[in-house]
């Protein structure tokens, strides 16, 4: 039986841990492996944890909002889907410096461009082709459980690195993969990236300038923990997740009594049972809401047929709303966009200026403007 016991504060608990880090060697050596910027983290969400479970012995399961999906505005972000792929192929050509784009002056621009893909000029509007070919995606094995949000479309060093060095490569959108290969354009992220080693070199002039640099204070000389993390960083450690509860078991087991490993156990399985109730419970709020009978896909697991089934009738009903979404949107846009291209490309090209007043955007081509005067270059992007 689980009994409640008495609560220390979060700094108790916090420098109880720092002396067993001092005074009992078990404790150093738990933490040794790990880099040591993640000590202190991992110590005040330990902290944290065990004053939550003592403070909370039993699970409670919060009440859950089903989350509510609306088929047609997720045929929009479809066709940004399609745009920014092509953005992206496009910015692929623009930094091997195949072709020029009024306006745009720096690799940054096409982070800003991201979220206008449906009404910018540079790119053709989305044909039904390509429509046709997303719906094939959907259909696919290549189609995966992902929104745009969790996707930086133009992150082109992120991507290419990654298609490149093989490293993490199953990251790439699998839409990307998808389109690469019905169109073949993978060959575009081989090409080389001339304008993006240009301003690095621009960039690395301003920030190595000696006048520059002896205007700034000089740095505070190394304290014996920073120098620590440093070869931490340089042994390759891992960092100590202060989100993995069984970390916090782990770590326990070595100084807590059973009542208490009792109660922290029992906390850390309501935890992470808690997120995987609160999921699975918006998969069968969302089945529940699903109009007359629909049939579950088959899985060795319940769990996975229950996502799989939820999945399964998005994907149909996103095939559904696409066609509807890509007629609207050419009527309203495409449709003028591809009548008007070089009126609306001259345009957007002096009308882009308003969004490139973005305070990082303005960071980076400053350093770059300023290392081209560094370097006796005139101040502007004609490089």
């Amino acid at each position: 039986m689980i009994m409640k016991k008495e609560i220390p504060a979060k700094e108790e608990i916090v420098q109880q841990i720092k002396k067993m880090m001092e005074k009992e060697p078990w404790c150093a050596a738990w933490f040794e492996p790990y880099n040591q910027s993640s000590w202190a983290q991992f110590i005040e969400s330990f902290a944290e944890f065990k004053q939550s479970a003592l403070t909370f012995p039993t699970l409670y399961i919060n009440d859950f909002k089903p989350k509510v999906t609306e088929f047609n505005d997720y045929a929009y972000k479809i066709l940004m889907h399609i745009q920014n792929k092509k953005l992206f192929n496009l910015q692929c050509e623009w930094r091997a410096e195949r072709i020029k784009l009024p306006g745009i002056e720096i690799s940054y621009d096409f982070i800003i461009l991201e979220p206008h893909v449906l009404t910018c000029p540079y790119i053709p509007p989305v044909t039904k082709e390509e429509m046709e070919v997303y719906i094939e995606f959907l259909e696919s094995s290549y189609c995966e459980l992902y929104d745009s949000g969790d996707v930086e479309w133009q992150d082109y060093p992120s991507m290419v690195r990654k298609h490149i060095t093989g490293f993490m490569r199953h990251a790439i959108p699998s839409w990307f993969r998808y389109y690469d290969k019905v169109f073949d354009t993978e060959f575009l992220m081989e090409l080389p990236d001339i304008r993006g080693e240009k301003e690095l070199h621009y960039s690395n002039a301003f920030y190595t300038d000696p006048a520059r640099l002896a205007t700034l204070p000089p740095p505070p000389p190394p304290t014996p923990e920073m120098e620590a993390i440093k070869k931490d960083f340089e042994l390759n450690k891992p960092h100590l997740s202060s989100y993995d509860k069984r970390n916090f078991i782990e770590f326990a087991k070595h100084f807590e009594d059973d009542e208490t490993m009792e109660i922290l156990l029992s906390h850390a399985k309501a935890e992470m049972y808690e997120e995987d109730f609160e999921y699975l419970d918006e998969l069968y709020e969302y089945m529940k809401s699903i109009p007359g009978e629909y049939p579950f896909v088959e899985a060795d697991d319940w769990k996975e047929s229950l996502e799989m089934t939820v999945w399964n009738y998005k994907k149909e009903n996103y095939i559904k709303a696409l066609p509807r979404a890509w007629r609207q949107y050419r009527r309203k846009t495409g449709d003028h966009i591809e009548a008007n291209a070089e009126e609306l490309i001259r345009n957007f090209a002096t009308n882009f200026k308003a969004y490139q007043s973005d305070a990082v955007r303005n960071h980076v081509a400053n350093a770059i403007l300023s290392g081209r005067k560094v370097l006796g270059e005139p101040e502007n992007f004609d490089f």
